[in-house]
């Protein structure tokens, strides 16, 4: 079972669903905290002691591909938001380290990198350069691709 530790995210600006394509529209908005991860038997008691400031202000620039067709907006180190994003990540990934779950390696430290996906291959409207979102909720999204991509939501708070 594969599964992504997550924020979800509103903007005041316009409603972020409306920029997702591709497979990126099965979730919500969100910025990962845990990117995907294995794991044989997901219990999300795991993660219940993390507590995210809801509310919190998340500043992301972009949008920006890698020249695959994937878009997404990011919150680099000095921006509004970074500071907590990366402790969350790190606690998290402690906690799925211990519970000898395995982590992609360039996702560890200085490998994390907040960001809001777009998706593939999407028609992007005109996007200020630098957008604001806030943190509403923290949730685990359990991924499972056959036959066909399917995802549920797990609400942590």
């Amino acid at each position: 079972m594969q599964a992504v530790l997550a924020l979800d995210v509103v903007s005041d600006a316009f409603d972020l669903s409306d920029l997702l394509g591709g497979d990126a529209r099965a979730f919500q908005p969100h910025i990962s905290i845990l990117p995907r991860f294995e794991t044989p038997d997901l219990d999300a008691a795991m993660f219940a002691h993390l507590r995210p400031s809801l509310g919190l202000t998340v500043e992301l620039c972009g949008p920006e591909d890698n020249g695959t067709g994937l878009w997404w907006c990011e919150c680099l180190p000095e921006m509004q938001g970074h500071r907590e994003l990366t402790a969350l990540h790190n606690e998290s990934t402690w906690l799925l380290a211990g519970a000898a779950c395995p982590v992609t390696p360039n996702f560890w430290g200085n490998g994390y990198r907040p960001h809001l996906t777009l998706g593939h291959e999407i028609d992007l409207p005109l996007l200020p350069r630098r957008l604001e979102v806030t943190v509403v909720s923290i949730c685990l999204y359990v991924i499972q691709e056959q036959p066909s991509l399917a995802v549920q939501r797990w609400n942590l708070l």
